[in-house]
């Protein structure tokens, strides 16, 4: 296979998702043409970062395919919790469970 013919490797986007720019521009093309359509249909922005480090390039490629102004795309929506949970209850069993014995963690 001469070097003309050689395929190019998939441009990784996000990296914590394996989200490829392939498709990116395939679910955009495909109807997904707002970011949180795009977000549920691929995986983009959801990952460990969150989309730190993914977001402006998704960005980029939706406003080049879409042929619009970043600005107009937006960026997605951040959510909070429905209701706060104590920071305790991310810890290893063992040591919730010590906290509950203890009344030190509360349940509403």
């Amino acid at each position: 296979m001469s070097k003309k013919q050689a395929k190019k490797p998939p441009r990784i986007v996000c990296k914590c998702n394996d989200v490829t720019e392939e498709e990116i521009i395939k679910a955009i093309k495909a109807g997904f043409d707002d970011i949180e359509s795009l977000k549920r249909a691929t995986g983009v922005t959801t990952g460990y970062c969150q989309g730190k480090t993914c977001i402006y390039v998704v960005l980029g490629i939706m406003a080049k395919i879409l042929n619009k102004n970043i600005d107009e795309i937006g960026l997605p929506r951040t959510r909070v919790p429905l209701q706060p949970v104590p920071l305790g209850v991310f810890a290893p069993p063992e040591v919730l469970m010590e906290k509950i014995e203890k009344g030190k963690v509360k349940f509403s």
